[in-house]
């Protein structure tokens, strides 16, 4: 039953009479139920204070033990009482592994988080030299937009010692992320989520029939076989 709470804070008490009923063969009230549910909620919130306020003790520590890490903390400086505000983190074998054996094509991606401070977890992910993905950063932020992605995305650029190679980076162009990444990234190159770019595609012009010809095209590797493709979705 905590697990179920911990993964989905908003489960009816329904589901959770169900699974207590199917897991142990008996079946407690709705209103213990509600009394344990609300219990559970109770020490979730309190788990999640203390973790947040080692934040920066865990950092300090993983420097120090692990060299070349990145663990920084942000601070909103601007209320009246200062408070916490983001999180980076990145290993040392993230960054070098980044550095020797992944491309210089990195993903940008963000999603919610649904603990009791909710918040946005944001995400750095290149290809390996397997193509396969490699993450090298995760940041905590109040929410997704042009200044958190841009600190996120500086704090990045001055810890990863790339200053001399051209990266290219695959957003969905959404919230402030393509401003951040010419502020912080000027050098770069941006390419587009494919899939997002379909989406959009289809909702401007929901007659067009092209899904299983765009995604053809989105696989070849050289301009001959992409035109080929492009061709025959014209078709």
């Amino acid at each position: 039953m905590a697990i179920l709470i911990r993964d989905n804070p908003n489960v009816k008490a329904k589901v959770l009479q169900t699974q207590i009923k199917n897991t142990y063969g008996v079946e407690p009230s709705k209103r213990k139920i509600y009394r344990a549910k609300r219990k559970e909620l109770k020490m979730l919130k309190f788990g999640h204070v203390d973790c947040y306020g080692q934040l920066r003790k865990y950092g300090n520590i993983l420097l120090e033990m692990n060299l070349g890490s990145l663990a920084v903390v942000g601070i909103d400086t601007l209320s009246v009482t200062p408070k916490f505000q983001r999180f980076l983190l990145s290993f040392n074998a993230q960054i070098t592994g980044f550095i020797r054996g992944c491309r210089p094509f990195i993903g940008l991606d963000g999603c919610h988080l649904k603990g009791p401070f909710g918040g946005v977890l944001l995400s750095v992910i290149p290809l390996d030299s397997y193509s396969g993905i490699f993450p090298i950063a995760v940041c905590v932020v109040e929410n997704e937009c042009r200044d958190s992605w841009s600190w996120f995305l500086g704090k990045l650029h001055e810890g990863l010692d790339v200053l001399d190679r051209t990266t290219t980076f695959m957003s969905d162009r959404q919230k402030g992320v393509l401003a951040a990444i010419k502020q912080q990234w000027p050098r770069a190159d941006n390419r587009y989520c494919t899939r997002h770019f379909l989406a959009n595609l289809t909702k401007e012009c929901p007659r067009l029939k092209a899904g299983s010809y765009f995604w053809k095209s989105t696989y070849k590797v050289n301009r001959q076989d992409f035109m080929e493709a492009m061709r025959a979705s014209k078709k």
